[in-house]
């Protein structure tokens, strides 16, 4: 771990116990940078750093008490601390199937039980889960289609922040058809076994939008609007795959049913 990181979670950690002594279960890190290295930096301008915080049960008076260390958090790691109970820990895994499987394929624990190497995913509850974000994400880029046509600056910040969700939900794509130990972390590994799937699927609009991310490559203003028509279009065709593989599901259920 890297030592800046090392000391600041570790200041996070101590306060935590400090206000929840023995009801502090578990914290664990989690999200896209800790794809990038074996340690994320603090207050990179691209990436979180997600803390999982899990206590025995919690109350709107737990959250009080961590209002000053969590917005200090947010400071230093761009992203609020996330509570839940040990409970709703164990009764969520299908609303949040998504992020569960992120989170058992890639975590750091910082403190407590690890709740998290071992978490089983429920391939129906998340084939759910992506079709609706998948939807709600695509319905938004075409809202900010409509109103910023004549600001590119601003749909190429919008594109800017929804790709690593969009990563996150692709790898959870590839979760539907492959194994958990083969799924690639790295956003370009991602795009490529995508294209596996979905032979339509045009990867070169995110990987353009990832590198002017990244790199921090210039993209001109005739350049921007092109690009957010490309990107949805690649994202209407990723819904109409997952739709598909949703319709097959049901069919072989009601199939095995009969």
């Amino acid at each position: 771990m890297q030592k800046h990181v090392e000391q600041k979670l570790g200041q996070l950690v101590e306060e935590l116990q400090h206000v929840y002594d023995d009801k502090l279960v578990s914290v664990c890190l989690y999200g896209s940078a800790l794809f990038e290295t074996e340690m994320p930096k603090l207050k990179s301008p691209h990436q979180n750093i997600n803390v999982l915080v899990i206590l025995s049960d919690i109350s709107p008076k737990d959250l009080e008490k961590a209002s000053s260390i969590s917005k200090w958090w947010l400071k230093v790691a761009n992203a609020m601390p996330t509570f839940l109970s040990e409970v709703e820990w164990h009764r969520s895994d299908d609303v949040f199937a998504l992020e569960y499987a992120d989170i058992r394929d890639n975590h750091h624990l910082a403190y407590g039980k690890d709740l998290f190497s071992h978490i089983e995913v429920n391939c129906e509850a998340l084939r759910l889960v992506l079709e609706l974000e998948l939807n709600r994400k695509l319905m938004f880029l075409r809202q900010q289609m409509l109103g910023f046509s004549d600001k590119p600056l601003q749909l190429l910040n919008r594109l800017q922040g929804s790709t690593n969700s969009f990563i996150s939900l692709f790898r959870g794509i590839l979760r539907l058809k492959y194994p958990p130990g083969d799924i690639p972390q790295k956003a370009p590994i991602v795009l490529e076994r995508l294209k596996e799937l979905i032979p339509d699927f045009d990867a070169a609009p995110f990987e353009k939008v990832l590198q002017s991310k990244v790199v921090g490559t210039t993209l001109s203003r005739s350049e921007v609007l092109p690009l957010y028509q490309q990107f949805i279009c690649q994202i209407m065709l990723v819904v109409a795959y997952v739709d598909g593989c949703l319709a097959t599901s049901s069919q072989e259920k009601q199939g095995a049913s009969v």
